[in-house]
């Protein structure tokens, strides 16, 4: 099971993605203009806040919700594992089977990978939706950078006690030098990274 590097096409369904996310930026920034206006005239005061709010985070989803749409190949940073716990956690807080959240193991060190952001993102949610397939109260997944040989890896690993999960497979697009996710437990997923985006340690 993989999450596809080769990403010479974007699939339909992302491209509607795209265009969802542009439209809804552009009604954001309309949105937050007249607000800034009405500031301005003082008409809003300390009303506005509450609603300034609102548009900050519904404009933090809209990103995360873009950074998952594969419009291209971007090269592969160092991505400090936290931060793709972090974001990985708000955008599977919507998910309906239940909310998901990764945390990097505490005292972990080589807490950074290397890749490239959306697919990364994307195999956490892979990893998340299947670890937690069946449960629909909150679960925590704790993240383990390390190796295997001279494969580097991340542990996603469900913490607490939790029913045996329906049976499930990962589903994934594959493709070459893709970041291919393994089954290690009933609720345990291994993200392994090619050696062209390998964990720092």
């Amino acid at each position: 099971m993989s999450v596809g590097n080769n990403v010479t096409g974007i699939p339909a369904t992302e491209r509607v993605v795209v265009g969802l996310c542009h439209g809804m930026n552009d009604q954001l920034a309309a949105i937050s203009a007249y607000l800034f206006l009405l500031e301005r005239r003082g008409l809003l005061g300390e009303a506005g806040k509450p609603l300034q709010d609102h548009l900050d985070r519904l404009a933090a989803k809209v990103r995360l919700l873009r950074s998952l749409t594969r419009d291209g190949a971007s090269p592969a940073e160092p991505m400090a594992v936290s931060l793709l716990a972090e974001s990985a956690t708000e955008l599977m807080s919507e998910y309906p089977e239940g909310p998901v959240d990764f945390r990097l193991r505490a005292g972990s060190d080589g807490g950074v990978v290397r890749c490239d952001w959306a697919r990364a993102l994307r195999a956490l949610l892979l990893a998340g939706a299947w670890i937690s397939r069946g449960v629909k109260e909150p679960v925590r997944v704790e993240l383990t950078p390390g190796t295997d040989g001279d494969v580097q890896l991340l542990r996603a690993l469900a913490l607490g006690d939790h029913p045996s999960p329906p049976p499930g497979e990962l589903h994934s697009d594959a493709g070459p030098g893709s970041i291919v996710l393994d089954q290690i437990g009933e609720r345990a997923v291994v993200l392994r990274f090619p050696p062209a985006v390998p964990l720092l340690s």
